[in-house]
């Protein structure tokens, strides 16, 4: 995706979101770096999360680009998503 994008995603957690089984790299999806990310669990993620009685917990996570030629996440430790539920 070039600057300006926006890109969304499904990460996979097991047992209650304590594992992950990959992480969302964020250099990949926005060469320019992100001006936003956002994790979090929508419904379906939540029905399916109950279904599996905690076993499998997806989150969806929302990744908006910067448009800029410099990337707006100040640390770039902040660029590997794992199980951090926002970054604003």
């Amino acid at each position: 995706h070039r600057g300006g994008g926006y890109v969304e995603e499904t990460n996979h957690f097991f047992l209650g979101g304590l594992v992950n089984v990959e992480e969302v790299v964020v250099p990949d999806h926005c060469p320019n770096g992100a001006s936003k990310v956002h994790v979090y669990q929508t419904f379906g993620d939540g029905f399916v999360s109950g279904i599996t009685l905690g076993i499998y917990t997806p989150r969806t996570v929302e990744i908006w680009c910067a448009a800029e030629s410099h990337a707006q996440v100040s640390n770039p430790a902040d660029a590997v998503m794992g199980a951090k539920e926002t970054l604003q």
